[in-house]
């Protein structure tokens, strides 16, 4: 009774160091497959990268210059061409940069070279490109540090008009509210509206 016990319990021991010599192999091959050392970082919500990807689409260019190049090019007939420009171009490029980054898990630069070794360029030129615009974006948000900053002084700058940079046409609030209050006084006038005619 002892031997049968024992060699059921050898049994049981050698398919168990079975299972784990297959699990120990099954797991040894999947983190063969991963580079050793690499640590994919991830969004920790999904909303994170919506958010972040909106910060990216629609930047200070588009809220800065988007009244004025609808203005200057026809105003409401110039959405039409953009929102199918946007629909038929911008956004399939978009999906295609972002699915492209995704797939192959690199960043613009290496991504563009595993694609084709020739292409690495444009990887390069997209970040020097991004680079350049940082500096056009930098001083367009300075000046509105400045005047955020400008604006909590007890003295604002931009209240009087004895300075060098304004024109014939400026004018003062008080200036303003003294013009309004006579026309206010004109139009309380007790004249009859044959007589004004």
């Amino acid at each position: 009774m002892i031997l049968v016990k024992d060699r059921m319990v050898e049994e049981e021991e050698n398919s168990k160091k079975e299972n784990n010599i297959i699990l120990t192999e099954v797991t040894t091959v999947t983190k063969s497959s991963q580079p050793q050392g690499e640590v994919r970082e991830q969004w920790s919500e999904k909303l994170d990268f919506l958010l972040s990807i909106i910060g990216f689409a629609v930047d200070l260019a588009n809220i800065w210059r988007f009244p004025y190049l609808c203005y200057k090019n026809g105003g409401g007939a110039f959405l039409i061409p953009y929102v199918l420009s946007v629909i038929l171009g911008g956004m399939p490029l978009f999906y295609l940069e972002l699915l492209l980054g995704q797939y192959y898990r690199q960043g613009s630069i290496t991504c563009w070279k595993k694609i084709c070794p020739l292409l690495a360029g444009i990887g390069w030129a997209v970040t020097i490109i991004a680079f350049y615009t940082d500096f056009y974006y930098n001083v367009v948000i300075s000046w509105g540090l400045y005047y955020l900053f400008a604006s909590l002084k007890r003295y604002l700058p931009w209240s009087e008009c004895n300075h060098s940079w304004n024109t014939k046409d400026c004018f003062t609030v008080n200036i303003r509210r003294n013009f309004l209050e006579n026309c206010m006084n004109r139009t309380n006038n007790t004249l009859s509206s044959s007589t004004r005619l």
